[in-house]
């Protein structure tokens, strides 16, 4: 499945669905396996920003608020990272 993030980042903690960005398909995330989806996205946001840190200073509102809106469902280790790579 290739993730719509226009339609599906922001409301993925509370409803657990992933919009293929392709085949317009909805899936629904199972519950155990929403904490490590969410964890990767993050995680592989980090990265990209670690490569390219001039990504930051331009996307850095959009993620603290898309992190925040995971924050329920974010492992505390990825959380604590986040928020030390946003400045928070």
């Amino acid at each position: 499945m290739a993730c719509d993030r226009k339609r599906s980042w922001r409301q993925l903690a509370t409803s657990g669905e992933v919009h293929d960005r392709f085949t317009g398909q909805t899936r629904r995330v199972r519950s155990d396996q929403l904490t490590p989806l969410v964890d990767l996205s993050i995680v592989n946001e980090l990265d990209v920003i670690a490569q390219m840190p001039s990504l930051l200073d331009m996307h850095q509102a959009y993620f603290r608020e898309l992190f925040a809106v995971w924050a329920p469902v974010t492992s505390s280790a990825v959380r604590s990272e986040a928020g030390r790579v946003l400045g928070r």
